[in-house]
């Protein structure tokens, strides 16, 4: 794969700390793509600071929601930054570029488990679902060999990728698929992402996948649900989903609560 020009590495970091409108220069692959790529962002985003802004804190938010930190992870930022830039093509109505970009990108890292979950991450963004789903596909085709410790971080990845960009039934499934870990909390995360999107009958078949077992997780679940079924004017449907929550608390207290 060609290297990417200098410009770009620039505005990987300069990306990574948040954009300043008109202080954006831009440019894509080296070579060929060059050409046809290569933009001036300091002009173009004169008229437009509120996409340049965008992209900025487009980065800023997924690196947050996967747990990247910039100060310790450069090099990740910087391809993270080269997929960013792909969605904001992609956005941009420019789908053409984007896959330019992202194609290249490929060609670099499809050796690595974790680089293929940032890849499906930025198509997620960008609006290529079904290349996401390969990509998360692939990255699981690359874990046979892998330490169990890199296997678990990666799976756990994949999950906060799904999380990260709204997949919230493909996070779901994925959970629900794994027969070695219960992923409790991580339940509770898509309970409350999938609340957020209005889906609160969604949410509750994943509060229902909560073993009892652990029941203070299967009561919180519960009693987010109840919540947002009461707020959505369901009045029984909560009542009555609130009702297991608090049997479970009572249970938990000791049969003293009710």
């Amino acid at each position: 794969m060609t290297k990417l020009q200098p410009t770009l590495r620039r505005l990987a970091g300069t990306i990574a700390t948040g954009i300043a409108a008109g202080a954006l220069a831009w440019a894509a692959l080296a070579g060929a793509a060059a050409a046809q790529l290569s933009v001036d962002l300091g002009d173009w985003c004169e008229p437009r600071p509120d996409v340049c802004q965008a992209i900025g804190n487009a980065v800023d938010a997924s690196n947050l929601s996967l747990g990247i930190d910039p100060a310790y992870h450069p090099r990740v930022i910087e391809r993270r930054t080269q997929l960013m830039v792909a969605v904001a093509l992609a956005e941009m109505a420019r789908p053409e570029d984007a896959h330019r970009i992202i194609d290249a990108w490929i060609a670099e890292q499809s050796d690595h488990p974790e680089s293929m979950l940032y890849l499906a991450e930025a198509l997620y963004r960008a609006g290529f679902a079904e290349d996401g789903d390969t990509a998360v596909d692939t990255a699981l085709g690359l874990l046979p060999g892998e330490s169990a410790n890199r296997q678990t971080w990666v799976r756990e990845l994949v999950i906060d990728t799904y999380m990260a960009t709204g997949q919230w039934q493909a996070a779901f499934a994925f959970i629900a698929a794994d027969a070695d870990r219960t992923w409790h909390d991580e339940r509770l995360e898509v309970i409350g992402g999938m609340l957020a999107d209005g889906l609160i009958d969604d949410a509750a078949a994943v509060a229902d996948s909560i073993a009892a077992r652990d029941a203070f997780r299967r009561m919180q679940g519960l009693a987010r649900v109840a919540a947002a079924l009461g707020d959505a004017g369901r009045t029984d449907d909560g009542k009555q989903v609130m009702a297991e929550a608090l049997d479970l608390l009572a249970a938990q207290d000791g049969g003293t609560m009710r």
